[in-house]
């Protein structure tokens, strides 16, 4: 998943219904201990189009603990990773350990990493649910990491 985030971070929309939330870095929420070390609060949200070596992943939503412009990295903080092999669509996705991981299957994978695109740890079972799939893409996570857990909302969107 490493190659996954390193390239360009875009900035994101906000929900339908509240398009202040989506201008100009996206919004999402959750707090927790992840891997040791407090992950969150996330200032910016955005979704980026992707690849990996590994898996045909083609879509990540990025939640960052640091600001940026649309389309930069960060360059201190942590960030989840929620990954995707399409464009994700308004359905629940099961996060499944990446040693289980099938694209085409309604899954996803979540990864913590490091603003250098270094996995810190990765999550084990969880679920993502889509609920607004238009200009603003909105949902809600709760996933688990070993012992950790990460609850949240998002909006984001591909930064034009």
């Amino acid at each position: 998943m490493r190659s996954v985030v390193v390239l360009a971070l875009l900035a994101g929309c906000g929900d339908n219904n509240d398009l202040d939330r989506c201008l100009p870095d996206g919004f999402a929420d959750g707090e927790s201990m992840v891997a040791g070390a407090p992950l969150g609060p996330f200032v910016r949200a955005g979704q980026l189009a992707t690849s990996s070596r590994r898996f045909a992943l083609t879509h990540a939503f990025v939640l960052d603990e640091t600001p940026g412009a649309c389309g930069t990295a960060p360059a201190e903080g942590r960030r989840l990773v929620i990954a995707f092999c399409e464009q994700p669509t308004e359905t629940d996705y099961a996060i499944v350990p990446e040693s289980l991981f099938s694209c085409g299957a309604g899954e996803a994978l979540a990864v913590v990493e490091e603003a250098n695109g270094t996995d810190v740890v990765k999550a084990n079972a969880g679920t993502v649910a889509i609920t607004s799939a238009g200009v603003c893409i909105a949902g809600t996570y709760a996933l688990t990491f070993g012992g950790d857990m990460l609850e949240g909302s998002f909006d984001v969107a591909v930064c034009p």
